[in-house]
């Protein structure tokens, strides 16, 4: 295949992408409550209970779908959650601010599955430098469920990003009270606000930023997962899927796209094209912010993210990180000042309802339990 001919190819994968993601998911849906899970059994011997619970926690976000944890086995009641350095992401988290978030939401996770299987997980967290890698323990003990527990792990299971448009009505108040009682500091921003406004351009400009860095690009395309034998191979990372693509468009990203593709300057030029029909697109930005900037800190953050995430998926409100502010300067630093927040802000997420929900695409890996 010609040069030109490819470089025609990626400009139309382009085009079609553009237009694919203008086109859908504009009008809000029903908010259709999400469906308890299924009444199996619930295993009997704590250890496979536990295993259980680790594949609850495994569904948590992560940068990159990074899924930067690991556990270990420290007795048949407890066990211990460490950072994998091999898959942290020094370009754009050098100070692993995300990999800890990263790593709360997978702890929180592990909470909220617990009763499903008639336990209770009791947490201590260990970090207390950027750069040390046990992060927390939980101990679990027996204590029945209730009956609010399959509706939440069936929301655990339904959590997933959406990065198509959102409609723009602003979220209800009724949608609100229920965020603001997992965290009272969480922040709502609704799309036309002065601080939306803001937020809609930090974003931009920052991931504008971001992608003229090669280091960070070429980090991200190390992630990229275009063939679905990648994808199946390493059960990690970004695929089409997950991107919000799907039909003729993804035939061709997973054909055409490589990890040089990441670099073009069309891929570039994309990406923050992409980024702006998104943020002009949505009911408006949630806000989580910590008390300061320790690893405790991070951590909790993570847990109070995926608290929130859990709620929105029961309620059908979509969920977008939107990161690059938080990773790019001046921006990460003039943040809270500019939000009026008074302490550091650890996640921007768009929020906002959609037609289609859709259902998690995002590869995961089996969490071994180390000994």
């Amino acid at each position: 295949m010609s040069k030109s001919y490819r470089s025609y190819l990626k400009l139309l994968i382009c085009f079609a992408w553009g237009i694919w993601g203008l086109l859908c998911g504009f009008r809000p849906g029903p908010l259709p409550a999400v469906q308890a899970a299924a009444n199996e059994p619930v295993p009997a011997g704590p250890a496979q209970r536990i295993a259980e619970i680790i594949r609850y926690g495994a569904m948590a976000p992560s940068s990159h779908n990074a899924q930067m944890w690991q556990v270990k086995r420290l007795s048949d009641q407890e066990i211990l959650i460490r950072l994998d350095p091999a898959r942290l992401l020094p370009q754009v988290d050098p100070w692993n601010r995300e990999a800890l978030i990263s790593v709360g939401a997978f702890v929180e996770n592990m909470v909220a599955a617990a009763p499903h299987f008639d336990l209770e997980a009791e947490v201590q967290i260990l970090v207390r430098r950027p750069g040390d890698t046990s992060i927390a323990s939980l101990r679990f003990t027996p204590r029945p469920g209730g009956p609010d527990a399959a509706r939440l792990a069936a929301a655990i299971e339904n959590r997933h990003t959406i990065r198509t448009p959102y409609s723009k009505s602003a979220l209800p108040e009724s949608v609100l009270e229920q965020f603001r009682a997992v965290q009272p500091g969480i922040r709502y921003f609704p799309l036309a606000s002065p601080e939306g406004r803001y937020l809609r351009e930090a974003i931009i400009e920052a991931t504008r930023q971001q992608v003229a860095n090669d280091a960070k690009q070429r980090e991200l395309a190390e992630w990229l997962r275009f063939s679905k034998k990648e994808a199946d191979t390493k059960k990690d990372g970004l695929t089409p899927e997950m991107m919000g693509l799907s039909g003729i468009v993804k035939w061709f990203a997973s054909t055409f796209f490589n990890r040089d593709t990441v670099l073009s300057g069309s891929f570039r030029k994309q990406t923050v094209g992409t980024v702006q029909k998104q943020v002009q697109n949505c009911a408006g930005f949630i806000v989580i912010s910590s008390p300061d900037e320790t690893p405790a800190a991070l951590v909790n953050a993570g847990r109070t993210l995926e608290r929130l995430w859990i709620r929105a998926t029961g309620l059908q409100v979509a969920v977008h990180p939107m990161s690059a502010p938080l990773e790019e300067n001046p921006w990460r630093e003039t943040l809270p000042a500019r939000l009026k927040m008074g302490q550091p802000v650890q996640m921007i997420l768009r929020v906002g309802t959609v037609r289609d929900y859709g259902r998690p695409v995002s590869p995961r890996r089996e969490v071994p339990l180390q000994k």
